[in-house]
């Protein structure tokens, strides 16, 4: 009785924080598969020129998750229902030991050092969760992104998934912090809030600060820094049992006049989407739009208003022992110019992914895939180059979650 009484004396005397108990976890994915792609699969547009590839095999890391090591705390503050959070979060190249830049899926040859030089290059942010949710800042994701990556049921894993296409289609494809679909994926500099579910709808908010941002790397105040860099966004996802509708949106404040086009400076982004989650099988409808900010000076001036539009399915199937899932995925690009004002076809560009996961345990899963991309329609108009339409890739690989 006597040591109950001392030790609730001790107790008492404590600073509440300090008894408040704190965690910290360790988590990853390591993933690795032997992949086999056709010629066209490994060449690259740029600027209406073909980089002619070669069919083959190799080794690939993060075939249907990208590697990753991270870590998140959280730690309650005394009784005020508050508690401090983080998380830091490093992608990497499991066959090779490089950093890896987040969305870039780099081709044979290819090295970090030309797509990436961030150590956190998932995430990297703290913050305090409260009863009226969750504000941290650094390093995070954007709204837009959590409106798409729920929907997709593979969770923006495998050949051709919601976040962004396999491969490269070229100076068109963002690669890093953007996606053809919807713009940003992650933004630096970030103050997020997230809302607590209210009758199953979540909110996020997010404003990322530009910090001096220089378009062309000119000095502070020259002509052509006419942006700020900030972007701003706001998205929503609902669940109502079995049914899940999202919707998001973001604009860019990165204006750049040049004497050149610069086809990738994104001015706004939509994206909603509806699914359904049948238990053996769910499926998955969404649409985006990026708007983009292609003005040009000189005689051949003017702001061209071009834009791409996404149409996306996902789906899945229990079948045996595992899950089969498919992506789809049409981007119709409307006026759309590459960097010395040559039109690109108004055509498409389609691509799909079928995968097969088989979980052995519950951390650890075996995979097949298949992924097509056909980049036909986003080749200038009157280009003498052969037509990258049917770039193919196989893939059989391992995956470990810890």
């Amino acid at each position: 009785m006597k040591k109950s009484l001392l030790a609730l004396a001790v107790a008492a005397a404590l600073p509440a924080a300090a008894q408040a108990q704190s965690s910290i976890v360790l988590y990853g994915v390591a993933d690795a598969s032997i992949e086999y792609s056709n010629d066209q699969a490994n060449s690259a547009l740029v600027s209406g020129s073909l980089n002619q590839g070669k069919s083959g095999a190799r080794v690939q890391s993060g075939g249907w998750m990208s590697s990753r090591l991270g870590m998140r705390g959280r730690e309650p503050i005394g009784n005020t229902g508050m508690a401090g959070i983080f998380n830091i979060e490093h992608r990497f190249q499991i066959d090779t030991g490089d950093t890896q830049g987040g969305q870039i899926t780099l081709l044979p040859g290819a090295t970090n050092a030309a797509t990436n030089n961030k150590f956190w290059n998932g995430t990297a942010w703290v913050g305090l969760a409260t009863g009226f949710g969750e504000i941290t800042l650094g390093r995070q994701y954007t709204p837009i992104f959590w409106a798409m990556y729920f929907p997709d049921w593979t969770l923006n894993s495998g050949y051709n998934n919601w976040a962004a296409t396999t491969g490269s289609p070229g100076a068109f494809a963002f690669g890093g912090l953007q996606s053809l679909y919807y713009g940003a994926v992650r933004a630096d500099n970030s103050i997020v809030y997230k809302s607590p579910a209210i009758g199953g709808l979540t909110v996020y908010g997010m404003y990322s600060f530009g910090e001096n941002y220089r378009p062309t790397g000119d000095a502070l105040g020259s002509g052509n820094e006419l942006g700020s860099g900030d972007i701003w966004g706001v998205s929503g996802v609902w669940r109502l049992g079995n049914l899940m509708v999202t919707g998001g949106y973001h604009k860019h404040n990165n204006n750049v006049f040049s004497a050149s086009l610069n086809p990738t400076v994104i001015d706004e982004a939509f994206a909603g989407s509806i699914g359904y989650n049948f238990g053996a099988f769910g499926i998955s409808a969404g649409y985006t739009q990026l708007k983009f900010d292609n003005f040009r000076t000189g005689a051949l001036g003017g702001n061209y208003g071009s834009k791409n539009e996404t149409y996306l399915l996902s789906a899945f199937a229990r079948l045996g022992p595992g899950r089969l899932y498919a992506n789809v995925e049409q981007i119709n690009a409307k006026d759309f110019r590459n960097t010395s004002n040559a039109l690109v076809r108004n055509g498409d560009m389609l691509q799909w992914g079928v995968t097969y996961m088989w979980e052995l345990s519950n951390r650890t899963g075996v995979y097949v895939g298949v992924g097509s991309n056909d980049y036909s329609g986003f080749q200038n108009v009157g280009t003498t180059v052969r037509a990258l339409d049917g770039a193919m890739r196989y893939q059989i690989g391992v995956n470990h979650k810890f």
